[in-house]
């Protein structure tokens, strides 16, 4: 039985869409094939069948198996190897379904001269770039399984120096290899792409990437990793995510700043509750995944042919009235916003603390407005505070008659004093666009408002004002100044109160619900109340042993205390979705039907019995999520506000209304 090693073959050329042709079946019997072949597998214990990757001229793969011995077979670069015998065959796979396979039964060393004719060999010299490509992906792709550092093989002393670099060490393979720039690639829009194109590379620059994290799934906890990538050129973002294994080996890859050719990547449509990007879908990097940096030369030219960064980034803003900015985030309360608007005022440097570490964050908050007559108040952080928001107020005192443009990009709204927005750590804050893009239409028209049309005499109105405060007319909590009949109609589920990269969110942020929802569960050994002071501050106290109570929220002694429900219970809403919600004194009395003082001098039988008789009680609960950092780590926090129990005439009459808008 013949066998195949695995040499170096810098000049023989590969049979032109070999693989195409193999799995279109388009070939004569037995017509002999040059492939190169790759990411060898040996499935049989004497090493006398592979599993193995087929690759042609014009980068196709094709799974396949050898059904003979590989002598030397290294994944250290990609074998030159020549078909002469091979067949298509049918096997059960293990649910019992028909798969066909490529085996192939008879395979040796493809040699400079051998395997393609004269015209082909014309045809496929015209793409050698394609071939070595093909070399160059496979080669890297693989590197992490070659032979120890302090080895050297046959194949590596005499491969291309750069595939060579490549396959020294798995750490160096962790980087993401250098695409060959002479190499003509398919390069798709990241605007037009959909889950149906099979073919295409995206020219992605990496704009922000986050630290893996492990997240709960329902198979167990996984790694994931999600990184915002910006097309370059044009700007147009869209998110890519890796899980497990990918992620970890895409995290060493990818680097923020820099651009890379991807290919082979799934795309799927985004969740319009969880996107903050441009694009309506996501990427995912799978094992497939293909991901080449630019060279240093290109990435130099690119950036010179790019010119001014934030050029791209006015580009690709959608800019967002500021009078509107409510609306969107009632509709998503996770998006983002871009917004163009005239600097009026910067504020002056705040600290605030951190509460995981201790660490004080430096903030500013910019005042602006734009032609609707509203003006916002934005927050930024970290080095938007040193550059950005000193260049600002330069600007103010230099030039108090101009207008002072600015253009926020992915900023997130919050509820804070209403409405107001806040940066994140991809945020980008551009200062006169209209100067660095002339045809930007946006950012034009505000300065001619501004300064020729009257604006500046504008009396403005706060975009929030009407909407906050802690206390509604009617004088019930509810934190977002809306009219109890408002406040009933504002039916929403606990899956607007989700968040989705807690890290990103200001802690200073609420979010608020209305939500009709049934207790399901009550955990019955947890803490269900808590020793308040008698004095109706309901601030906590310990027990003394000698009969007093010390308040250390007061600084004082009691001689009583009293108890107060506090518990967490698992709540069921109308659409199906779950979640814990935090219960408080008013809520409680109100499940079990007894005061807390009552439940507390009942014996365990007892308060189990009344915990378990809270179960499957239905209400409108009114919500309010909040994030909490503990240990360094930020918990999302749902409490109720208030519990009322149904009005099925009300009920009906919302259910008939949403029926009547077409909801």
């Amino acid at each position: 039985m013949a066998s195949v090693t695995a040499p170096n073959h810098n000049n023989v050329p590969l049979t032109p869409s070999a693989c195409t042709r193999l799995r279109n079946k388009a070939f004569a019997p037995n017509e002999p094939l040059v492939v190169s072949v790759s990411a060898w597998t040996p499935i049989s214990s004497s090493n006398t069948k592979h599993k193995a990757i087929l690759m042609d001229d014009m980068d196709t793969r094709l799974p396949c198996v050898f059904n003979l011995p590989l002598e030397n077979a290294s994944n250290s670069q990609p074998s030159m190897v020549k078909l002469t015998a091979y067949s298509w065959k049918t096997v059960k796979t293990a649910d019992q379904n028909d798969k066909e396979i490529l085996i192939v039964d008879k395979a040796e060393i493809a040699t400079e001269g051998t395997g393609a004719s004269s015209d082909d060999q014309k045809e496929n010299n015209s793409n050698e770039p394609a071939a070595k490509r093909v070399k160059a992906e496979a080669g890297n792709a693989v590197a992490a399984e070659t032979a120890p550092a302090n080895k050297t093989t046959h194949a590596e002393t005499k491969a291309e120096p750069a595939a060579a670099a490549a396959a020294v060490t798995p750490k160096a393979a962790a980087a993401a290899p250098k695409a060959n720039p002479n190499v003509r690639r398919k390069i798709i829009s990241a605007e037009g792409l959909s889950p149906y194109m099979s073919s295409g590379t995206l020219k992605l620059r990496v704009t922000s990437k986050r630290p893996i994290r492990t997240v709960n799934t329902r198979v167990g906890e996984k790694d994931v990793l999600n990184v915002e990538l910006a097309e370059a050129g044009t700007g147009f973002s869209i998110e890519a995510t890796a899980w497990g294994d990918n992620a970890r080996k895409f995290d060493e890859v990818l680097v923020e700043g820099r651009t890379f050719y991807v290919t082979k990547m799934r795309v799927a449509l985004a969740s319009k509750k969880y996107k903050s990007t441009d694009s309506d879908y996501t990427l995912g990097l799978e094992n497939d995944t293909v991901i080449e940096a630019l060279s240093d030369d290109e990435e130099a030219e690119l950036v010179a042919s790019e010119g001014d960064p934030n050029v791209a980034i006015v580009k690709a803003m959608a800019g967002v009235n500021i009078s509107d900015i409510a609306v969107k985030m009632a509709k998503n309360p996770r998006m983002l916003v871009d917004v163009f608007g005239v600097v009026t005022e910067v504020g002056a440097v705040r600290s605030v603390k951190r509460k995981s570490d201790g660490s004080e964050l430096q903030t500013r908050e910019v005042t602006i407005v734009d032609d609707t007559g509203k003006s916002v108040n934005c927050a930024l952080w970290g080095e938007l505070v040193d550059k950005e928001c000193a260049e600002m107020e330069a600007e103010l005192a230099a030039k108090p008659d101009s207008a002072l443009l600015v253009a926020l990009r992915h900023v997130r709204p919050t509820s804070w004093n209403g409405v107001s927005l806040s940066s994140l750590s991809k945020s980008k804050v551009v200062l006169n666009p209209d100067v660095l893009v002339a045809d930007c239409a946006r950012a034009s028209g505000l300065r001619r408002w501004y300064e020729q049309d009257g604006g500046k005499q504008t009396a403005f109105v706060a975009a929030g004002e009407g909407l906050s405060g802690a206390l509604t007319a009617g004088g019930s909590p509810g934190g977002d100044g809306l009219t109890p009949e408002q406040r009933a109609n504002d039916r929403k589920s606990f899956d607007a109160l989700k968040v989705d990269n807690p890290e990103d969110r200001s802690l200073a942020e609420k979010e608020y619900a209305n939500v009709r929802a049934t207790v399901v569960y009550i955990k019955p050994d947890q803490n269900l109340m808590y020793l308040a002071a008698p004095d109706g501050s309901n601030k906590k106290v310990m027990d003394n042993g000698d009969g007093s109570f010390w308040c250390e929220g007061l600084g004082k002694s009691f001689t009583s205390a009293t108890n107060r429900f506090i518990f967490s219970a698992k709540a069921v809403d109308s659409f199906g979705s779950e979640t814990w919600l935090n219960m408080f004194n008013a809520e409680g009395e109100a499940l079990f039907g007894k005061t807390a003082d009552e439940m507390a001098a009942m014996e365990k039988e007892d308060r189990e019995r009344c915990i378990k008789g809270a179960f499957w009680q239905s209400g409108v609960f009114r919500l309010c999520r909040q994030l909490r950092e503990w240990q360094g780590e930020r918990k999302v926090r749902v409490n109720t506000l208030s519990m009322s129990k149904i009005d099925y005439a009300a009920e009906s009459r919302l259910l008939l209304a949403a029926i009547k808008s077409g909801c």
